[in-house]
């Protein structure tokens, strides 16, 4: 009976697929016969420009392909640093399940190219075995900025309207300093638009993970390496940006640093402030409910959003082939949001049933201390080495949130009393990361490297709901919560990466491992 259910089950999803419809679309961007490559390409929906369905980047020929794609009206989007963004509209349906859209000719952004005097090479943009590097210090467009904004232009990554980032279309792991923090948040793609990238020394893009990363980077790696300044003596640097247009930014840079012969100690702060205002228009049938057939919903949002964090590192080296490092991170990241919701129903026929307004005031504060300690090993052998680190991450996050609602006749005017509710959200995290490296040379033409990571998650989380009544907030039973989660992954990897000819300049490389 088993066996027939697997059966049955299979042939369900088998005849899902058919029944829905994928198919794909392809081309080459060009500027006139030259191809273009790293052009950012990716597919939208019509009725929906904030999701981001399916993306790639164009090779070296300008060719691109995107493949799976369910049958819908898209838009295709195809963007790259120096040239006008460019859109096309795109169906895929049982007509058109392949389209190849040939040549695709972009246009050079005059605007941008005529206020740039360019008096020196630098290049932001790195190319690796592994992806890509981006020198976050050396670009300097991006002062004010975050973390987000300067990957929009990056090769193959892309970056949604509500800062959702996806890596060749899928999530990617993020990293802070090569580690999972709890500095960006405790998801696994981290608040890419809350890190200031004035703090930002260099982004690593890996695009196909080795075997000695985390299990769960199928999607990709986005390495964030903080600055910290190693010149010799005592130096120090202070900076600050503004910026208006759709919204306001200030932030503020401060570094400083004495470094010897075996010490290096250091300090940073950075900070970040933006406002944004947000209009939203919503018009929804619901089928099953006659007198509320027609939904029509108004909303306005003003949103402040900050955040500082500091540094402070102590480098020891006593000898050539040992060096110890101590890092503490703070971070203090917060929202302040006034939200306002206009709901009014209609029934089928077009007459007025009821309509409502909703008030909120949102305020998240968090607080986020790590340490780390690392030991490195060098050996007379440069391409021996042995790398042991541990980190611990502190974390406390609190949302408070006032939610006012009143009727409205249907002329919009306040009708009886208005309810209040209260939601508040509690959590605590704490994230511990261990991990050994060794690198160890067998011939002159290979390396393996072996190793052990370890990370010891806990969080609690508390959410409590309450509605005010004859003046007293009384808690909601059956929305208030305590979540508690625990969690331990212990994993070791074995690889081995040869090469023919230079290591540094090779045409033919092998790389396989594995890890458990």
């Amino acid at each position: 009976m088993r066996s027939v259910f697997i059966t049955l089950f299979i042939l369900h999803g088998t005849l899902m697929l058919f029944a829905q419809g994928v198919g794909s679309v392809k081309g080459a961007v060009k500027e006139g016969n030259n191809p273009v490559e790293y052009a950012n390409v990716f597919l939208t929906l019509k009725n929906d420009s904030t999701k981001i369905i399916s993306g790639t980047v164009s090779d070296s020929l300008g060719n691109f392909v995107l493949q799976k794609i369910p049958f819908e009206r898209y838009v295709l989007h195809i963007q790259v640093i120096g040239f006008v963004p460019k859109e096309m509209d795109v169906s895929i349906d049982n007509f058109t399940k392949d389209i190849n859209l040939n040549s695709l000719l972009l246009e050079p952004d005059a605007l941008l190219l005529n206020s740039v005097e360019v008096v020196a090479l630098r290049e932001l943009i790195q190319k690796t075995d592994e992806g890509f590097i981006v020198k976050a210090s050396d670009n300097i467009t991006q002062i004010g900025g975050t973390a987000a904004d300067l990957l929009k232009n990056m090769p193959g990554v892309l970056v949604s309207a509500d800062g959702g980032v996806t890596l060749r279309g899928k999530t990617p792991l993020t990293l802070i300093n090569g580690r999972i923090s709890g500095i960006a948040g405790t998801d696994r793609s981290a608040q890419l638009d809350q890190i200031p990238a004035s703090s930002i020394d260099r982004i690593e893009i890996i695009n196909n993970p080795s075997a000695k990363y985390d299990a769960d980077s199928e999607g990709g790696i986005i390495n964030i390496i903080l600055k910290k300044n190693e010149d010799q003596g005592t130096n120090g640097a202070f900076a600050v940006g503004a910026g208006y247009g759709d919204r306001y930014r200030l932030n503020v840079s401060a570094l400083v640093n004495h470094k010897t012969n075996k010490w290096n100690i250091g300090g940073a702060y950075d900070n970040w402030y933006t406002t944004r205002t947000r209009s939203v228009k919503g018009d929804r049938v619901n089928f099953d409910l006659p007198d509320q057939y027609y939904l029509t919903q108004r909303r306005f949002d003003e949103r402040l959003v900050f955040y500082q964090n500091a540094k402070a590192n102590i480098d020891f080296t006593p000898n050539k082939n040992n060096t110890f490092n101590v890092e503490a991170l703070w971070a203090f990241p917060g929202e302040d949001n006034n939200e306002t919701l206009k709901n009014t129903y209609e029934t089928q026929a077009g007459d007025f049933t009821s309509s409502n307004q909703r008030h909120s005031n949102e305020i998240r504060r968090s607080n986020t201390v790590e340490i780390s300690l690392k030991y490195i090993k060098h050996f007379d052998n440069p391409d021996k080495l042995l790398t042991a680190n541990v980190s611990n991450t502190f974390n406390k996050d609190n949302e408070e949130t006032d939610i006012t609602t009143v009727a409205l006749t249907e002329q919009g005017e306040s009708m009886g009393t208005s309810s209040l509710q209260r939601t508040q959200v509690y959590q605590k995290t704490n994230l511990a990361n261990m991990s050994v490296d060794y690198i160890q040379p067998i011939s002159t033409n290979g390396i393996i490297e072996t190793g052990y990571k370890g990370i010891i998650r806990h969080l609690n989380s508390d959410y409590e709901r309450a509605t005010q009544e004859n003046g007293e907030f009384m808690i909601d039973p059956l929305n208030t919560n305590v979540f508690e989660f625990n969690e331990q992954i212990h994993a070791g990897y074995l690889q081995y990466s040869g090469w023919k000819g230079d290591k540094e300049d090779t045409k033919v490389k092998i790389q396989c491992g594995a890890q458990g």
